[in-house]
Protein backbone atom coordinates (compact mmCIF):
# COMPACT_ATOMS: atom_id res chain seq x y z
CA UNK A 1 0.00 0.00 0.00
CA UNK A 2 1.31 3.12 -1.07
CA UNK A 3 1.51 5.57 1.87
CA UNK A 4 0.83 9.58 1.18
CA UNK A 5 3.30 11.94 1.68
CA UNK A 6 1.54 12.83 5.26
CA UNK A 7 1.58 9.48 6.32
CA UNK A 8 5.45 9.23 5.09
CA UNK A 9 6.23 12.36 7.16
CA UNK A 10 4.11 11.27 10.20
CA UNK A 11 6.22 7.87 10.25
CA UNK A 12 9.85 9.57 9.46
CA UNK A 13 9.23 11.93 12.50
CA UNK A 14 7.81 8.92 14.77
CA UNK A 15 10.62 6.69 14.31
CA UNK A 16 13.58 9.83 14.36
CA UNK A 17 11.81 11.57 17.37
CA UNK A 18 11.91 8.29 18.94
CA UNK A 19 15.25 7.69 17.86
CA UNK A 20 16.58 11.33 18.74
CA UNK A 21 14.68 11.42 22.26
CA UNK A 22 16.00 8.13 23.06
CA UNK A 23 19.22 9.25 22.14
CA UNK A 24 19.48 12.30 24.40
CA UNK A 25 17.24 10.36 27.21
CA UNK A 26 20.45 8.10 27.48
CA UNK A 27 23.43 10.41 26.83
CA UNK A 28 21.68 11.94 29.91
CA UNK A 29 21.16 9.46 32.25
CA UNK A 30 24.68 8.54 31.43
CA UNK A 31 25.86 12.08 31.60
CA UNK A 32 24.65 12.53 35.17
CA UNK A 33 26.49 9.22 36.77
CA UNK A 34 29.29 10.37 34.90
CA UNK A 35 29.19 13.90 35.97
CA UNK A 36 28.45 12.82 39.43
CA UNK A 37 31.65 10.80 39.42
CA UNK A 38 34.13 12.36 37.11
CA UNK A 39 35.60 16.14 37.90
CA UNK A 40 35.54 19.24 35.35
CA UNK A 41 39.13 18.61 34.15
CA UNK A 42 37.83 15.14 32.59
CA UNK A 43 35.32 17.32 30.49
CA UNK A 44 37.78 20.46 29.99
CA UNK A 45 40.51 18.07 28.38
CA UNK A 46 37.43 16.37 26.00
CA UNK A 47 36.24 19.78 25.08
CA UNK A 48 39.33 21.41 24.42
CA UNK A 49 39.91 19.16 21.03
CA UNK A 50 36.08 18.52 20.07
CA UNK A 51 36.62 21.17 17.73
CA UNK A 52 38.85 18.96 15.74
CA UNK A 53 36.49 15.63 16.26
CA UNK A 54 33.62 17.96 14.92
CA UNK A 55 35.22 19.82 11.63
CA UNK A 56 37.17 16.55 10.74
CA UNK A 57 33.97 14.86 10.74
CA UNK A 58 32.16 17.63 8.23
CA UNK A 59 35.30 17.61 6.09
CA UNK A 60 35.13 13.44 5.68
CA UNK A 61 31.23 14.20 4.90
CA UNK A 62 31.90 16.93 3.01
CA UNK A 63 28.26 17.38 2.12
CA UNK A 64 28.01 14.89 -0.25
CA UNK A 65 25.38 12.94 2.29
CA UNK A 66 23.05 15.79 1.84
CA UNK A 67 23.66 15.71 -1.95
CA UNK A 68 22.65 12.65 -1.90
CA UNK A 69 19.53 12.59 0.06
CA UNK A 70 18.63 15.24 -2.00
CA UNK A 71 19.24 13.66 -5.74
CA UNK A 72 15.99 12.47 -7.12
CA UNK A 73 17.86 9.46 -9.12
CA UNK A 74 21.02 8.63 -7.11
CA UNK A 75 22.91 5.55 -8.69
CA UNK A 76 25.24 2.77 -7.10
CA UNK A 77 28.56 4.25 -8.71
CA UNK A 78 27.33 7.76 -6.82
CA UNK A 79 26.97 5.89 -3.62
CA UNK A 80 30.84 4.30 -4.31
CA UNK A 81 32.27 7.32 -5.01
CA UNK A 82 31.36 9.09 -1.98
CA UNK A 83 32.20 5.90 0.13
CA UNK A 84 35.66 6.18 -1.40
CA UNK A 85 36.28 9.58 -0.83
CA UNK A 86 35.17 9.22 2.90
CA UNK A 87 37.20 6.40 3.79
CA UNK A 88 40.27 8.49 1.71
CA UNK A 89 39.64 11.68 3.63
CA UNK A 90 39.24 9.89 7.15
CA UNK A 91 42.57 8.35 6.90
CA UNK A 92 43.98 11.16 5.82
CA UNK A 93 42.92 13.02 8.40
CA UNK A 94 43.51 10.48 10.87
CA UNK A 95 47.14 10.56 10.20
CA UNK A 96 47.86 14.28 10.43
CA UNK A 97 45.97 14.63 13.51
CA UNK A 98 48.05 11.79 14.97
CA UNK A 99 51.32 13.38 14.22
CA UNK A 100 49.81 16.76 15.22
CA UNK A 101 48.76 15.08 18.90
CA UNK A 102 51.92 16.26 20.76
CA UNK A 103 51.33 20.66 19.29
CA UNK A 104 47.81 20.26 20.14
CA UNK A 105 48.82 19.30 23.49
CA UNK A 106 50.90 21.82 23.69
CA UNK A 107 48.90 24.68 22.62
CA UNK A 108 46.83 23.84 25.20
CA UNK A 109 49.61 22.90 27.64
CA UNK A 110 48.03 19.95 28.35
CA UNK A 111 50.30 16.58 27.89
CA UNK A 112 47.96 14.58 28.38
CA UNK A 113 46.41 15.66 25.96
CA UNK A 114 48.60 14.55 23.17
CA UNK A 115 47.76 10.82 24.12
CA UNK A 116 44.34 10.88 24.34
CA UNK A 117 43.62 12.90 21.05
CA UNK A 118 45.61 9.58 19.50
CA UNK A 119 42.67 7.15 20.54
CA UNK A 120 39.94 9.74 19.99
CA UNK A 121 40.55 10.39 16.95
CA UNK A 122 39.99 6.91 15.91
CA UNK A 123 36.73 7.32 15.86
CA UNK A 124 37.08 9.40 12.58
CA UNK A 125 37.70 7.15 10.02
CA UNK A 126 35.52 4.36 11.72
CA UNK A 127 32.30 6.70 11.24
CA UNK A 128 33.49 7.17 7.36
CA UNK A 129 32.88 3.99 6.89
CA UNK A 130 28.79 4.31 7.47
CA UNK A 131 28.26 7.66 6.40
CA UNK A 132 26.61 5.87 2.76
CA UNK A 133 24.89 3.80 5.00
CA UNK A 134 23.65 6.24 7.19
CA UNK A 135 22.55 8.31 4.18
CA UNK A 136 20.38 5.80 2.01
CA UNK A 137 18.78 4.97 5.46
CA UNK A 138 17.46 8.49 5.46
CA UNK A 139 16.90 8.72 2.01
CA UNK A 140 14.28 6.06 1.80
CA UNK A 141 13.00 7.27 5.33
CA UNK A 142 13.93 3.89 7.02
CA UNK A 143 14.18 5.78 10.65
CA UNK A 144 13.30 2.94 12.34
CA UNK A 145 16.40 1.15 11.66
CA UNK A 146 18.47 4.00 12.04
CA UNK A 147 16.62 4.31 15.76
CA UNK A 148 17.49 0.63 16.29
CA UNK A 149 21.06 1.16 15.64
CA UNK A 150 21.32 4.71 17.42
CA UNK A 151 20.05 3.08 20.83
CA UNK A 152 22.09 0.26 20.71
CA UNK A 153 25.23 1.81 20.06
CA UNK A 154 24.70 4.04 23.24
CA UNK A 155 23.20 1.88 25.30
CA UNK A 156 25.89 -0.03 25.06
CA UNK A 157 28.69 2.89 24.99
CA UNK A 158 27.15 4.50 27.83
CA UNK A 159 27.44 1.03 29.95
CA UNK A 160 31.24 0.84 29.40
CA UNK A 161 32.15 4.24 30.10
CA UNK A 162 29.87 4.18 33.59
CA UNK A 163 31.99 1.29 34.58
CA UNK A 164 35.62 2.87 33.33
CA UNK A 165 34.42 5.50 35.55
CA UNK A 166 33.83 3.83 38.51
CA UNK A 167 36.86 1.79 38.18
CA UNK A 168 38.79 5.24 38.13
CA UNK A 169 39.76 5.76 34.53
CA UNK A 170 38.51 9.49 34.53
CA UNK A 171 38.81 11.02 31.54
CA UNK A 172 39.47 7.65 29.59
CA UNK A 173 35.76 6.91 30.18
CA UNK A 174 34.49 9.64 28.04
CA UNK A 175 37.29 8.78 25.52
CA UNK A 176 35.88 5.09 25.71
CA UNK A 177 32.24 6.37 25.44
CA UNK A 178 32.66 8.14 22.03
CA UNK A 179 35.00 5.63 20.65
CA UNK A 180 32.50 2.89 21.37
CA UNK A 181 29.64 4.32 20.25
CA UNK A 182 31.09 5.15 16.65
CA UNK A 183 32.64 0.87 16.04
CA UNK A 184 28.65 -0.51 17.11
CA UNK A 185 27.00 2.18 15.41
CA UNK A 186 28.63 1.32 12.36
CA UNK A 187 28.55 -2.34 12.85
CA UNK A 188 25.20 -2.59 12.34
CA UNK A 189 24.84 -0.16 9.59
CA UNK A 190 26.51 -2.54 7.67
CA UNK A 191 24.35 -5.36 9.01
CA UNK A 192 21.17 -3.69 8.47
CA UNK A 193 22.10 -1.05 6.10
CA UNK A 194 21.03 -1.97 2.32
CA UNK A 195 23.84 -0.92 0.29
CA UNK A 196 26.26 -3.44 -1.16
CA UNK A 197 30.05 -2.51 -1.01
CA UNK A 198 31.53 -1.61 -3.85
CA UNK A 199 35.26 0.35 -3.96
CA UNK A 200 34.76 1.86 -7.38
CA UNK A 201 35.13 5.60 -7.61
CA UNK A 202 33.71 7.71 -10.58
CA UNK A 203 35.67 11.15 -11.43
CA UNK A 204 31.85 11.91 -13.86
CA UNK A 205 29.90 11.47 -10.53
CA UNK A 206 32.51 12.92 -8.33
CA UNK A 207 31.85 16.34 -10.86
CA UNK A 208 28.19 16.12 -10.57
CA UNK A 209 27.43 16.07 -7.46
CA UNK A 210 30.70 18.08 -6.27
CA UNK A 211 29.57 21.91 -7.05
CA UNK A 212 26.33 21.36 -4.83
CA UNK A 213 28.46 19.87 -2.21
CA UNK A 214 31.59 21.90 -1.79
CA UNK A 215 28.88 25.09 -0.74
CA UNK A 216 27.50 22.86 2.24
CA UNK A 217 31.11 21.44 3.10
CA UNK A 218 31.95 25.32 3.47
CA UNK A 219 28.88 26.32 5.49
CA UNK A 220 29.20 23.36 7.21
CA UNK A 221 32.35 23.65 7.86
CA UNK A 222 32.13 27.70 9.38
CA UNK A 223 29.07 26.33 11.14
CA UNK A 224 31.58 23.78 13.13
CA UNK A 225 34.25 26.23 13.99
CA UNK A 226 31.16 28.94 15.54
CA UNK A 227 29.75 26.06 17.43
CA UNK A 228 32.90 24.58 19.22
CA UNK A 229 35.33 27.93 18.96
CA UNK A 230 34.08 28.99 22.36
CA UNK A 231 34.91 25.74 24.27
CA UNK A 232 38.61 26.12 22.52
CA UNK A 233 39.04 29.60 23.10
CA UNK A 234 38.44 29.08 26.89
CA UNK A 235 40.32 26.14 27.31
CA UNK A 236 43.04 28.39 25.94
CA UNK A 237 42.67 31.49 28.06
CA UNK A 238 40.72 30.32 30.91
CA UNK A 239 41.08 27.94 34.06
CA UNK A 240 40.51 23.95 33.65
CA UNK A 241 37.74 24.65 36.29
CA UNK A 242 35.72 27.42 34.29
CA UNK A 243 36.61 25.34 30.88
CA UNK A 244 35.07 22.29 32.26
CA UNK A 245 31.95 24.02 34.28
CA UNK A 246 31.43 25.82 30.66
CA UNK A 247 31.69 22.37 28.70
CA UNK A 248 29.20 20.77 30.86
CA UNK A 249 27.20 24.07 30.48
CA UNK A 250 27.30 23.76 26.52
CA UNK A 251 26.49 19.91 26.43
CA UNK A 252 23.05 20.64 28.45
CA UNK A 253 22.16 23.43 26.65
CA UNK A 254 22.88 22.30 22.95
CA UNK A 255 21.22 19.14 23.75
CA UNK A 256 17.69 21.01 23.44
CA UNK A 257 18.25 22.72 20.11
CA UNK A 258 20.54 20.09 18.80
CA UNK A 259 17.35 17.37 19.17
CA UNK A 260 14.93 19.89 17.51
CA UNK A 261 17.23 19.85 14.51
CA UNK A 262 17.92 16.65 14.34
CA UNK A 263 14.29 15.24 14.64
CA UNK A 264 12.57 18.03 12.73
CA UNK A 265 15.70 18.69 9.99
CA UNK A 266 16.52 14.84 9.96
CA UNK A 267 12.65 13.95 9.23
CA UNK A 268 11.79 16.55 7.02
CA UNK A 269 14.76 17.34 4.58
CA UNK A 270 13.94 14.41 2.28
CA UNK A 271 10.43 15.13 2.48
CA UNK A 272 10.63 18.88 1.23
CA UNK A 273 13.43 17.17 -1.23
CA UNK A 274 10.79 15.52 -2.75
CA UNK A 275 8.34 18.34 -3.22
CA UNK A 276 11.00 20.98 -3.71
CA UNK A 277 9.18 21.34 -7.19
CA UNK A 278 5.65 22.57 -6.30
CA UNK A 279 6.34 25.72 -4.38
CA UNK A 280 2.94 25.61 -3.00
CA UNK A 281 3.30 22.68 -1.12
CA UNK A 282 6.85 23.31 -0.11
CA UNK A 283 5.78 26.36 1.25
CA UNK A 284 3.18 24.65 3.33
CA UNK A 285 5.66 22.22 4.31
CA UNK A 286 8.25 25.06 5.24
CA UNK A 287 5.71 26.78 7.68
CA UNK A 288 4.68 23.81 9.14
CA UNK A 289 8.03 22.98 10.37
CA UNK A 290 8.89 26.74 11.76
CA UNK A 291 5.52 26.05 13.50
CA UNK A 292 6.42 22.90 14.68
CA UNK A 293 9.77 23.84 15.92
CA UNK A 294 8.61 26.40 18.03
CA UNK A 295 6.19 24.44 19.65
CA UNK A 296 8.63 22.29 21.33
CA UNK A 297 11.91 24.59 21.02
CA UNK A 298 10.59 27.60 22.65
CA UNK A 299 8.92 26.38 25.93
CA UNK A 300 11.63 23.67 26.91
CA UNK A 301 14.64 26.31 26.00
CA UNK A 302 12.25 29.03 28.40
CA UNK A 303 11.35 26.51 31.39
CA UNK A 304 15.61 25.59 31.18
CA UNK A 305 16.26 29.08 32.04
CA UNK A 306 13.91 28.99 34.95
CA UNK A 307 14.83 25.54 36.33
CA UNK A 308 18.64 25.93 35.78
CA UNK A 309 20.26 25.97 39.26
CA UNK A 310 17.51 23.43 40.87
CA UNK A 311 17.96 20.82 37.79
CA UNK A 312 21.89 21.40 37.89
CA UNK A 313 22.62 21.46 41.55
CA UNK A 314 20.06 17.97 41.99
CA UNK A 315 21.45 15.95 39.20
CA UNK A 316 24.79 16.82 38.53
CA UNK A 317 25.67 18.18 42.77
CA UNK A 318 26.92 21.54 43.86
CA UNK A 319 30.47 20.74 42.04
CA UNK A 320 29.14 22.37 39.08
CA UNK A 321 26.91 24.97 40.57
CA UNK A 322 29.09 27.21 38.73
CA UNK A 323 28.01 26.40 35.14
CA UNK A 324 24.26 27.77 36.15
CA UNK A 325 24.82 31.01 34.74
CA UNK A 326 26.72 30.12 32.06
CA UNK A 327 24.05 27.10 31.34
CA UNK A 328 21.06 30.41 31.03
CA UNK A 329 22.70 32.36 28.77
CA UNK A 330 23.58 29.77 26.02
CA UNK A 331 20.22 27.89 26.47
CA UNK A 332 19.28 31.70 25.14
CA UNK A 333 21.84 31.97 22.88
CA UNK A 334 20.82 27.84 21.29
CA UNK A 335 16.99 29.28 20.46
CA UNK A 336 19.00 30.91 17.14
CA UNK A 337 20.65 27.53 16.21
CA UNK A 338 17.84 25.45 15.40
CA UNK A 339 15.53 28.59 13.57
CA UNK A 340 19.16 29.13 11.35
CA UNK A 341 19.83 25.19 10.22
CA UNK A 342 15.77 25.31 9.16
CA UNK A 343 16.20 28.24 6.96
CA UNK A 344 19.29 26.79 6.03
CA UNK A 345 17.60 23.64 4.82
CA UNK A 346 15.22 25.68 3.25
CA UNK A 347 17.47 26.78 1.12
CA UNK A 348 19.18 23.90 0.12
CA UNK A 349 16.30 21.24 -1.15
CA UNK A 350 15.81 24.42 -3.83
CA UNK A 351 19.60 23.87 -4.60
CA UNK A 352 20.70 27.17 -3.12
CA UNK A 353 23.64 26.17 -0.83
CA UNK A 354 25.71 28.78 -2.14
CA UNK A 355 23.69 31.31 -0.81
CA UNK A 356 24.02 29.12 3.03
CA UNK A 357 27.56 29.23 2.40
CA UNK A 358 27.35 33.05 1.95
CA UNK A 359 25.28 33.87 4.83
CA UNK A 360 27.55 31.10 7.31
CA UNK A 361 30.23 33.20 5.83
CA UNK A 362 28.93 36.54 7.54
CA UNK A 363 27.90 34.44 10.59
CA UNK A 364 31.31 33.15 11.26
CA UNK A 365 32.89 36.82 11.10
CA UNK A 366 30.12 38.14 13.14
CA UNK A 367 30.29 35.27 16.30
CA UNK A 368 34.45 35.38 15.84
CA UNK A 369 34.33 39.40 15.82
CA UNK A 370 32.36 39.28 19.11
CA UNK A 371 34.34 36.85 20.53
CA UNK A 372 37.60 38.75 20.32
CA UNK A 373 35.87 41.48 21.64
CA UNK A 374 34.73 40.12 25.08
CA UNK A 375 37.60 37.59 25.32
CA UNK A 376 39.29 39.62 28.08
CA UNK A 377 35.98 40.67 29.56
CA UNK A 378 35.06 37.30 31.48
CA UNK A 379 32.61 34.23 30.14
CA UNK A 380 29.92 35.86 30.74
CA UNK A 381 30.16 39.06 28.69
CA UNK A 382 31.75 36.54 26.17
CA UNK A 383 28.42 34.41 26.43
CA UNK A 384 26.37 37.44 25.81
CA UNK A 385 27.84 38.67 23.02
CA UNK A 386 27.20 34.98 21.39
CA UNK A 387 23.81 35.43 21.95
CA UNK A 388 23.40 39.18 20.60
CA UNK A 389 25.49 37.70 17.49
CA UNK A 390 23.17 34.55 16.80
CA UNK A 391 20.13 36.77 17.00
CA UNK A 392 21.40 39.33 14.15
CA UNK A 393 22.62 36.28 12.49
CA UNK A 394 19.33 34.52 12.21
CA UNK A 395 17.79 37.49 11.47
CA UNK A 396 19.80 37.86 8.47
CA UNK A 397 19.16 34.30 7.34
CA UNK A 398 15.97 34.24 7.22
CA UNK A 399 15.49 37.00 5.09
CA UNK A 400 17.60 35.64 2.63
CA UNK A 401 15.88 32.36 3.19
CA UNK A 402 12.56 34.28 2.38
CA UNK A 403 13.69 35.85 -0.60
CA UNK A 404 14.40 32.82 -2.07
CA UNK A 405 11.80 30.71 -1.03
CA UNK A 406 8.69 32.84 -0.90
CA UNK A 407 8.36 32.15 3.08
CA UNK A 408 9.40 35.73 4.81
CA UNK A 409 11.26 36.39 7.58
CA UNK A 410 7.69 38.87 9.23
CA UNK A 411 5.92 35.33 8.13
CA UNK A 412 8.10 33.11 10.31
CA UNK A 413 7.76 35.69 12.94
CA UNK A 414 4.04 35.58 12.76
CA UNK A 415 4.09 31.54 12.57
CA UNK A 416 6.52 32.21 15.72
CA UNK A 417 4.99 34.41 17.82
CA UNK A 418 1.62 32.71 20.00
CA UNK A 419 4.67 29.80 20.94
CA UNK A 420 7.38 32.73 22.34
CA UNK A 421 4.10 34.49 24.27
CA UNK A 422 2.76 31.72 25.37
CA UNK A 423 6.72 30.21 26.78
CA UNK A 424 6.59 33.72 28.22
CA UNK A 425 3.96 33.33 30.12
CA UNK A 426 4.87 29.90 31.18
CA UNK A 427 8.05 31.01 32.38
CA UNK A 428 7.23 33.98 34.55
CA UNK A 429 4.67 30.98 36.25
CA UNK A 430 7.89 29.40 36.99
CA UNK A 431 9.77 31.89 38.16
CA UNK A 432 6.70 32.95 40.83
CA UNK A 433 6.82 29.16 41.90
CA UNK A 434 10.63 30.40 44.01
CA UNK A 435 9.08 32.40 46.08
CA UNK A 436 6.88 29.05 47.30
CA UNK A 437 10.12 27.12 48.82
CA UNK A 438 13.87 27.09 49.03
CA UNK A 439 14.37 23.45 48.68
CA UNK A 440 15.82 22.70 45.00
CA UNK A 441 14.55 19.05 45.69
CA UNK A 442 11.08 20.42 45.78
CA UNK A 443 11.45 23.31 43.95
CA UNK A 444 12.54 21.75 40.94
CA UNK A 445 9.03 18.85 40.26
CA UNK A 446 7.16 21.90 40.99
CA UNK A 447 8.21 24.09 38.42
CA UNK A 448 8.51 21.13 35.63
CA UNK A 449 4.76 20.45 36.56
CA UNK A 450 3.73 24.01 36.52
CA UNK A 451 5.30 24.80 33.34
CA UNK A 452 3.71 21.59 31.70
CA UNK A 453 0.59 21.94 33.02
CA UNK A 454 0.09 25.71 32.11
CA UNK A 455 1.74 25.47 28.61
CA UNK A 456 -0.43 22.47 27.49
CA UNK A 457 -3.63 23.80 28.78
CA UNK A 458 -3.12 26.89 27.11
CA UNK A 459 -2.74 25.01 24.12
CA UNK A 460 -5.52 23.53 24.39
CA UNK A 461 -7.68 26.46 25.19
CA UNK A 462 -6.28 28.11 22.04
CA UNK A 463 -6.93 25.38 19.98
CA UNK A 464 -3.60 24.97 18.35
CA UNK A 465 -3.13 22.76 15.54
CA UNK A 466 0.50 21.81 16.02
CA UNK A 467 -0.11 20.68 20.12
CA UNK A 468 -2.90 18.18 17.83
CA UNK A 469 -0.15 17.09 15.92
CA UNK A 470 2.63 16.82 18.15
CA UNK A 471 0.10 14.90 20.28
CA UNK A 472 -0.92 12.60 17.55
CA UNK A 473 2.62 11.68 16.89
CA UNK A 474 3.86 11.30 20.60
CA UNK A 475 0.93 8.68 20.69
CA UNK A 476 2.47 7.02 17.13
CA UNK A 477 5.73 6.57 18.52
CA UNK A 478 4.64 5.05 21.59
CA UNK A 479 2.55 2.64 19.60
CA UNK A 480 5.23 1.74 17.12
CA UNK A 481 7.66 1.24 20.34
CA UNK A 482 5.44 -1.51 22.29
CA UNK A 483 4.85 -3.01 18.42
Amino acid sequence: MTQTLKEKTASALAWNTLDRFGQQILYMVTGIILARILNQHDYALIGMITIFTVISSILIDSGFVTSLIREKDVKDIDLSTVFVFNITIGIILYIILFLSAPLIARFFNQPSLSCISRVLFISLPVNALGIVQNAMLAKRLQFHKTAKINLTAVILSGTVSIVLAVTGYGVWALVAQILIFSVIRVILFWIWGDWKLSLTFSIQSFKRIFPFSINLLGANLLTAIMNNIYASTIGKFYTLTQTGNYAQAAKYADTSSTLMVTVIQGAMYPVLSSISDDEERLKRASRKTIRTMSFLLFPIIFGLVCIAKPLIVVLLTTKWEGAVPYFQLLCIASIFIPLSNINNNFLNVKGYSHIVFRIEIFRFITIITAMMLTLKLGIINMLIGLTVTRAVCYTVNAVYAGRNTGYSFWEQCKDMLPYIAISFVMSMLMYAVNYLTANLYILLPLQSITGLVFYIAANKMLGSKIYEDVSDLLKKALLIKKK
